[in-house]
């Protein structure tokens, strides 16, 4: 018997150092992570704050642990209706794009997790820094849109040049038959007018488009 419970006792430390290194690589893996991940009970207080959220909060896991997150983190408060749905109904929900820590040039993604360990419900929380990734998406629009009016650029100026020729074509033609001293007709003046007019109106329509292109990009700015 002595030598069972000897044998039994070896059995529960190996496996109570098990799990402390378990413990230890996950919370390891925790604090390397560059989102903040905070974890909070049913009764909202915090249970679990990150090196990241230590940083970019300046306070220590000791200081806030067992508090409410909105007492830690007022801005949380434009959430509570988003982590009280979480916790009834155990689905993961993202909130895309906020400034969230009062720095105006930054923005982040908020995912909501649900958790439930041991009968205990809880949300973990993180916060992941989109900014970078924000200009540069921004920075790609650009470019496109850009792309798009050179385009667009080439495309008028074609479009405006065949109109230019339906004005000045019947223009040249007509100085050409005066200079040479020939005489125009009511039939053919009426014919090149019809046609400036008609090339004016296509000028007169393309300038509208223009305008509206012009406007549509600068309320999308």
């Amino acid at each position: 018997n002595l030598k069972n419970e000897k044998f039994l006792a070896r059995t529960i430390k190996k496996r109570e150092k098990e799990v402390s290194n378990i413990k230890n690589y996950l919370n390891n893996i925790v604090e390397s992570m560059p989102s903040v991940l905070i974890s909070i009970d049913e009764d909202y207080r915090i249970t679990q704050w990150n090196k990241t959220a230590k940083e970019i909060f300046k306070s220590d896991k000791e200081k806030v642990v067992g508090k409410k997150i909105w007492k830690v983190i007022p801005q949380f408060n434009s959430y509570k209706n988003n982590i009280f749905n979480v916790m009834q109904t155990k689905e993961e929900e993202i909130i895309y794009k906020k400034n969230l820590f009062d720095e105006v040039d930054r923005l982040y993604n908020i995912i909501l997790y649900p958790l439930i360990a041991n009968g205990v419900r809880g949300i973990v929380i993180r916060c992941d820094d989109v900014s970078e990734l924000e200009k540069k998406q921004m920075q790609l629009e650009q470019a496109q849109k850009l792309e798009t009016i050179g385009t667009l650029a080439g495309g008028l100026a074609h479009d405006f040049n065949n109109i230019l020729n339906g004005i000045f074509g019947p223009i040249s033609i007509m100085k050409t038959l005066m200079s040479m001293g020939k005489e125009i007709n009511t039939a053919q003046i009426e014919k090149y007018l019809v046609l400036m007019d008609s090339s004016a109106n296509r000028a007169k329509d393309i300038v509208k488009q223009i305008l509206m292109l012009s406007h549509k990009y600068k309320v999308r700015n």
